[in-house]
């Protein structure tokens, strides 16, 4: 009796680790796939952060009195030609895909907050944009150009320092509630007994 006993418990406690190690595969599974759309999204929303504030900065420095100067000389003019479509190909950029993205991130992130922090980072972005495209107009206009500002929109920048730290740590607490969300990471405090994971007594 004694050995049919240990027999039962032993096939029971195989098929519950079995089913239990396959219902853990699945979880990775999916929370690696998870993972894996979460690194894009938050890849992509850098890199088109990155290019616009870049493109909009390249509007400030070439409204320097030395670019100025400079524009005589067709080498010169050509490279302003130059930075001017790669800022209008990162507005083209920006305008088509931030909205998305503000989804994107809400979505892959399950929540508020990521949202909330990336729209506040880019309002920070677009204020910044303004304040160089307004500069850069007024640095070309005819025939009383704004005086040069070597201090121009740098509180716009600061702005965006400002955003950008809140907006990667939620990114990394996301990152982490994902772990106990899906059960790859558990608080000690809620960590259930092994008998229990396997189902085998309530």
């Amino acid at each position: 009796m004694t050995v049919v006993g240990t027999g039962w418990f032993g096939t029971v406690i195989t098929a519950n680790v079995q089913n239990w190690s396959n219902e853990k595969d699945l979880v990775l599974s999916t929370y690696s796939e998870n993972q894996s759309e979460r690194l894009k999204t938050s890849q992509q929303a850098f890199e088109l952060m990155g290019a616009y504030i870049t493109g909009s900065s390249d509007l400030i420095r070439v409204g320097t009195d030395d670019w100025m100067r400079q524009l005589t000389n067709l080498r010169t003019a050509g490279q302003l030609d130059e930075l001017v479509k790669s800022y209008n190909r990162a507005d083209v950029d920006w305008r088509k895909k931030a909205d998305i993205l503000s989804f994107l991130l809400s979505y892959h992130f399950q929540g508020k907050t990521v949202g909330q922090q990336w729209n506040e980072l880019r309002s920070a972005v677009e204020s910044f944009n303004r304040c160089a495209v307004d500069y850069y107009i007024g640095r070309r206009r005819k025939p009383t150009p704004i005086p040069e500002d070597k201090d121009v929109c740098d509180d716009k920048y600061r702005s965006i320092e400002d955003k950008r730290e809140p907006f990667i740590q939620v990114l990394d607490e996301s990152r982490q509630d994902g772990w106990k969300r899906w059960g790859i990471l558990k608080d000690e405090s809620r960590q259930e007994p092994w008998w229990k994971l396997w189902g085998i007594f309530k």
